[in-house]
């Protein structure tokens, strides 16, 4: 075992790329969301009526539901460190970059408000704004459901130097991501250092001594390193948050059901 513990954090803000993706098959439950949305949407169009848009605001609760459900079972968002015990999935998807939670909480809270107060449920007008705003939320998280990348991948070139660093684990990345790559020496250190993240590191390889016997020049600004991270949960849920920023610009789109 290595006696390094600790690797310089700047490597997030090298350039990054995917490899290794993977690509889901549909299934039945994708289209569900869409469905209950058709179905608040003809509920509208008797919104003259209260219990018709009472109605629609439960089925667009429940869209979102579903597709947030989805999206949990697909990248495990559990695993990611928690602020605590009672952080709330949806949270977890806005610190990751995901979602913006703000309107999401607010459907929630207007369907149970209106199934366990009997409050009176909005207007025609704002019941419409809020089916538009659910078919935004699930078209803009159609792609997610297509696929994931296996390994997230850093690169870097310093003085014609490349450096490069691929952490794996999938979609799971978060929870104790697994990496391999070259550094420069100066990024590790056996002592804590502000902002570097904690890890544990099973192989470390000067370049020079890799072509020893070789006749290859070697490197001496470069280690080969492979280990995993500990943390800590800033880094750990910044490293998802790239993960996720990434996936969005590869955006394997697939249409939506509807």
């Amino acid at each position: 075992m290595s006696p390094f513990e600790y690797l310089n954090s700047e490597f997030l803000y090298w350039p990054i790329i995917g490899e290794d993706f993977d690509f889901w098959p549909v299934t039945d439950d994708e289209s569900r969301p869409y469905e209950l949305w058709s179905h608040a949407e003809r509920l509208l169009d008797h919104s003259s009526r209260r219990e018709y848009r009472a109605d629609a605001i439960a089925n667009l609760k429940r869209a979102v539901y579903l597709r947030i459900s989805k999206l949990n079972v697909l990248y495990r968002f559990k695993q990611v460190p928690r602020l605590n015990p009672t952080q709330h999935t949806m949270e977890i998807m806005a610190e990751v970059g995901l979602i913006r939670p703000v309107l999401l909480r607010n459907i929630v809270d207007l369907r149970n408000q209106i199934e366990h107060e009997d409050r009176i449920p909005p207007d025609e007008n704002r019941c419409k704004e809020w089916l538009e705003f659910v078919w935004y939320f699930l078209r803009s998280t159609d792609n997610l459901l297509s696929g994931g990348c296996k390994a997230l991948e850093f690169r870097h070139n310093d003085d014609q130097v490349p450096y490069w660093l691929v952490f794996s684990n999938g979609p799971g990345m978060y929870s104790s991501p697994l990496f391999h790559g070259w550094v420069s020496p100066e990024m590790l250190s056996e002592k804590p250092q502000k902002d570097w993240l904690n890890v544990e590191i099973a192989k470390v390889e000067l370049e020079e001594e890799l072509h020893l016997g070789s006749g290859m020049p070697g490197s001496k600004s470069r280690v080969f390193i492979e280990g995993k991270v500990i943390g800590p949960r800033n880094v750990l849920v910044d490293l998802a948050r790239k993960y996720f920023h990434a996936r969005h610009k590869w955006n394997t789109y697939r249409p939506s059901p509807t």
